[in-house]
């Protein structure tokens, strides 16, 4: 690190008013855990003049170093988190009930109907399917095949939606509690 800071500081003096053996244990505590081509990457990158918002007069501060030396080397510092994708369990129809309610969500949102949309879907299938004829939004027939099943599994995801909600509700529903659909 001694060598490659020597590049530095013999390139560049340090601001009137440094004491310049007191700054190097600022550099050595500033720079620690830096690996040395990441510390050699920083100060091209400076001496070249690519830094902004450093003055280009004197040699960097230490924080202003390690700034430099970590948006130098981002890819090789940066910790790549591989999350897993969430699990979604999939209730039975959930995939042709969001092809009904989303182009419905869509019309209710450009048209300030979202109030004739909330009651339809508490209502359940029947008066869902009721409002997208009116609104002339396709059903899809995947849904209308056995309806008395297609009401039961609206009113089961709807339930388990609210129960999900309850559980961690989000800032605006904490006002109110949550009504079932039976």
């Amino acid at each position: 690190m001694a060598e490659a800071l020597q590049v530095l500081f013999d390139s560049m003096r340090f601001p009137p008013g440094v004491d310049e053996k007191r700054a190097i244990f600022g550099y050595m505590t500033a720079l620690n855990g830096f690996t040395i081509d990441a510390i050699e990457a920083g100060i091209r990158k400076f001496l070249r003049g690519e830094c902004e918002g450093v003055n280009p007069k004197y040699c960097p501060h230490p924080p202003e170093l390690a700034g430099i030396i970590r948006n130098a080397v981002v890819p090789s510092r940066t910790v790549q988190h591989h999350l897993p994708k969430p699990e979604h369990n999939w209730l039975p129809g959930e995939r042709e009930r969001m092809r009904l309610k989303m182009p419905m969500w869509r019309y209710a949102q450009e048209c300030g109907l979202m109030d004739q949309l909330d009651a339809a879907n508490r209502a359940g299938f029947g008066a869902m399917v009721v409002l997208a004829q009116k609104w002339g939004i396709s059903v899809p027939e995947e849904l209308l095949i056995n309806s008395d099943q297609t009401e039961r599994d609206w009113r089961l995801a709807g339930n388990r939606a609210r129960a999900a909600m309850e559980a961690n509700q989000p800032p605006f529903m904490r006002r109110r509690p949550l009504q079932s659909m039976e």
